[in-house]
């Protein structure tokens, strides 16, 4: 399992480095490909939560009208 969140650490900072400032939603539906069962969703955040102890991201929310969104972006 940490194998796991590991390497889906890495897809997600890729991501990042090539796209930038990315909607966490976004992020997480093109690293999981559209795979949205539980497992999956506790692995991203999961990952998430690494990259952030690493410190090598942050977050950040922005309301759009009645809108909160939430972006990542490497640090």
């Amino acid at each position: 399992m940490k194998f796991e969140i590991g390497r889906l650490a890495g897809e997600i900072w890729h991501f990042l480095k090539e796209n930038g400032r990315a909607d966490i939603n976004q992020v997480k539906k093109d690293v999981l490909h559209g795979n949205s069962e539980s497992g999956s969703n506790i692995m991203f955040f999961s990952s998430i939560g690494w990259l952030l102890k690493e410190n090598k991201i942050v977050i950040c929310e922005e309301r759009e009208g009645t809108t909160l969104k939430t972006f990542i972006s490497l640090k």
